[in-house]
C-alpha cells in the first residue's frame, strides 16, 4: 500500500504542556449514562466518589475495564514499578488529555513525588540526577506517545544495553499505549476533570495520612497473567505475551470488535488508517486483510489508506476515516470540534464505538512501533470458530534513582441516528 498524502495528525506537533492548567476543554460531548450497578461498583474504589469518566462510559464495558485499569495502575511489574510511573507520567504529559494530565498528577503525588519533583519532570530540567536508564524510558515514552519520531529498534537496543529485557521494553511499550488509549477516550469524549479527586491528594487526610497506603496499594504487585494473542491483532500483541498488558489490550480489542453498534468494518477501517499513518505496516495489514476476509474489496483499502476516501464509503464513514488520522497527536481544543461535527446525529452507544475505535487503533499503532521491528502477520483465513467471528457478505460481527523516586464484506454501515 501507498502511504496516505501528507500527515498532519504525525508531523504538525505542538508542544507539550507543562501543567494542567494549561490545557482547556470543551463542553461534555456525552450526557452521564452511569447506572446503579456502576456506581455500587466503583465509588468503593475511589473514596465514595465516580470519577467522571465512567459516568460516560458506563454503557460500554470494555471502555470501563480499560480506563479502570489505567486508574488503578494493575499492570504488571516486569520491569521496575518506578520506570512505569515514570514512563506512564510522561506520557500522559505528551499526550495532552487535561482528564488523565490531572488524574495521573494525582496518582504520581499519592504515590510519594514531591511537586518540586513533578515539576522537574514536567519541564525536563534539574534530570541530570536520573540515571541514564531513567532518561532513556523518558525519550522513549515521549516518542511512542508523539510520533512524531517515534522510537526504533536503536531505541529498544539502548534501553536493553542499559538493563532491561525485550519484555520489559514491551511493557514500557504497554504504558504509552494505555495512555494514549485512555486518553483519547477522554480528550474526544470532552470528560470533565475530577475536580475533588485532585484536589483531595493536597488535604491533610489523603495527602498525609492516607497517601503511603493508597500507594502502597497502587503498587501493589499483580501476577502476571498469560496473554491471549490469538484472534484479530493477535501478532501485534504477542511481543506482550509475558504481561498483563497483552491480556488488557486482547480484551479491549474483542470488546471494541464484538460489542456496540457500529459495524466492525467502520472500526476496521479507522485502526487500517491509524495503522497506514503511523508507519505500523503490520497493523494496517492485518486491519486490511480482515476487512478483505468479510468482502470489502483490497483495491479499496488501498484507495482509503491513500486518498482517505473511496466510493465504498458510507456517508458517516467518509467523515471518520479522515479524522481518524487527525487523533494520532493532538490537542483538545482542536479535536474536540471535529468529532462534534462528525459525529452529529449518532447516538450515545454508537459515539463510543467510534471513539473507541479511535483510541485502540492508537494504542496498536503504538505496541507495533515500539515492539519489534518486524511482525509477521498471518495471512491465511481467520479461524471463525477459535474466535466466534460472524462474517458475511453484508456484515461483520465480532458476537526513577535520586530525587526522583526511581528504584532504579461488507455493506454499508449502519447506525441509529437520534
Amino acid at each position: 500500500m501507498q502511504g496516505v498524502e501528507g500527515k498532519p495528525g504525525v508531523s504538525d506537533v505542538p508542544p507539550r504542556p507543562t501543567h494542567p492548567s494549561e490545557l482547556r476543554i470543551g463542553a461534555p460531548l456525552l450526557p452521564d449514562a452511569l447506572t446503579p450497578e456502576l456506581e455500587r461498583e466503583i465509588k468503593p474504589q475511589f473514596g465514595g466518589i465516580v470519577p467522571n469518566v465512567f459516568r460516560v462510559l458506563a454503557p460500554a464495558r470494555w471502555m470501563v475495564d480499560l480506563y479502570l485499569s489505567a486508574m488503578k495502575r494493575s499492570h504488571s511489574v516486569l520491569a521496575p514499578r518506578e520506570l512505569l510511573d515514570l514512563a506512564t507520567f510522561v506520557g500522559v504529559q505528551e499526550g495532552a488529555c487535561r482528564y488523565c494530565y490531572g488524574g495521573m498528577r494525582m496518582c504520581m503525588r499519592m504515590l510519594g513525588y514531591s511537586e518540586k519533583e513533578l515539576r522537574a519532570i514536567e519541564n525536563r530540567v534539574e534530570l541530570d540526577e536520573l540515571s541514564p536508564l531513567e532518561r532513556a524510558v523518558i525519550d522513549y515514552s515521549a516518542g511512542l506517545v508523539r510520533m512524531a519520531s517515534p522510537p526504533g529498534a536503536p531505541q529498544r537496543a539502548e534501553l536493553q544495553r542499559l538493563g532491561l529485557s525485550a519484555a520489559q521494553v514491551a511493557e514500557l511499550a504497554f504504558c504509552a499505549s494505555q495512555v494514549v488509549a485512555s486518553g483519547r477516550i477522554t480528550m474526544l469524549l470532552a470528560v470533565q476533570p475530577d475536580a475533588d479527586l485532585e484536589k483531595r491528594v493536597e488535604s491533610f487526610v489523603y495527602g498525609r495520612l492516607l497517601r503511603p497506603l493508597i500507594g502502597r496499594a497502587m503498587r501493589a504487585d499483580r501476577r502476571p497473567l498469560a496473554a491471549v494473542c490469538d484472534g484479530p491483532f493477535g501478532a501485534i500483541l504477542r511481543p506482550l505475551g509475558e504481561t498483563w498488558g497483552g491480556q488488557l489490550l486482547r480484551g479491549s480489542v474483542d470488546g471494541l470488535l464484538g460489542t456496540g453498534p457500529v459495524p466492525a468494518r467502520t472500526k476496521l477501517l479507522l485502526i487500517m488508517v491509524l495503522g497506514e499513518a503511523t508507519g505500523a505496516r503490520a497493523l494496517r495489514d492485518e486491519a486490511a486483510r480482515l476487512l478483505a476476509d468479510a468482502g470489502f474489496p483490497s483495491e479499496r483499502s488501498e484507495e482509503v489508506t491513500r486518498h482517505l476516501a473511496s466510493p465504498e464509503l458510507d456517508p458517516v464513514e467518509t467523515k471518520l476515516v479522515p479524522l481518524a488520522r487527525d487523533t494520532i497527536y493532538t490537542r483538545p481544543a482542536t479535536i474536540q470540534p471535529r468529532i462534534r461535527e462528525a459525529t452529529h446525529g449518532l447516538e450515545p452507544r454508537a459515539i463510543l464505538d467510534v471513539v473507541g475505535a479511535m483510541a485502540v487503533g492508537n494504542a496498536l499503532a503504538r505496541i507495533a512501533t515500539g515492539t519489534v521491528s518486524r511482525i509477521r502477520v498471518f495471512t491465511g483465513p481467520v479461524d471463525r470458530k477459535s474466535r466466534n467471528i460472524v462474517a458475511t457478505s453484508a456484515t461483520l460481527a465480532w458476537p526513577k534513582s535520586g530525587k526522583m523516586k526511581a528504584a532504579n464484506a461488507t455493506g454499508a454501515a449502519t447506525f441509529n441516528v437520534l
